[in-house]
């Protein structure tokens, strides 16, 4: 009886077997990733992801006159936005402090992502906020909250809303002292996209 020779080209062999084996047996594992994901959001109850950012910029030349600074908050549980200006400027100057959006349950009746950005400059006029997405409305309005800091006229402070089309409407609004050169600014907002303020 003869011994069975072991050829390099057998071991090869065996090897490349086994390896196809294995991969073919892993094939048919859950390959998603070790930790689980988060679930998608439910459609029967809607809730509304927000996000917020901050830009500062002067009127004359369109220049960043601080870092901008940004906050997200997902799927928030009490549907709220803000965002918090770092101090810059001097005393002659009217400049957004921090700005809140609040959003009523329920006034939203699908998921929805909502972008709100602030723009402070020099002047009362520099300041705007603008929403997305543009055309979303809400059954019942929802609340921006601007707090000023800075030489504010009240009888001459303006409210606007600018529509999609461009069209640009004054609004109401309410007007809060703070304190000394300190103002609270309270706008309604039923719907997106642009809101500002102005003084002329």
């Amino acid at each position: 009886m003869f011994a069975r020779r072991i050829t390099p080209r057998a071991i090869f062999t065996t090897l490349a077997l086994a390896g196809l084996a294995l991969m073919i047996g892993c094939g048919a594992l859950d390959q998603g990733p070790l930790a689980p994901g988060r679930t998608a959001p439910s459609k029967a109850l809607p809730r509304l992801a927000l996000t917020s950012s901050t830009d500062i910029y002067t009127q004359s030349d369109a220049e960043l006159v601080s870092p901008t600074a940004e906050s997200l908050s997902l799927y928030s549980s009490d549907n709220a936005l803000e965002v918090h200006f770092p101090e810059y400027g001097d005393a002659g100057y009217v400049r957004v402090e921090s700005a809140y959006f609040t959003v009523q349950e329920g006034s939203v009746n699908r998921d929805v992502l909502i972008t709100m950005t602030a723009f402070s400059g020099s002047k009362v006029k520099d300041v705007k906020v603008d929403f997305g997405p543009d055309g979303l409305n809400f059954s019942q309005p929802a609340t921006l909250a601007i707090l000023l800091r800075g030489l504010v006229k009240p009888d001459r402070l303006k409210a606007y809303h600018t529509a999609l089309d461009g069209t640009r409407t004054q609004i109401p609004f309410e007007l809060s002292s703070l304190g000394e050169n300190y103002w609270q600014v309270t706008i309604q907002v039923p719907g997106f996209s642009e809101y500002s303020l102005g003084d002329d």
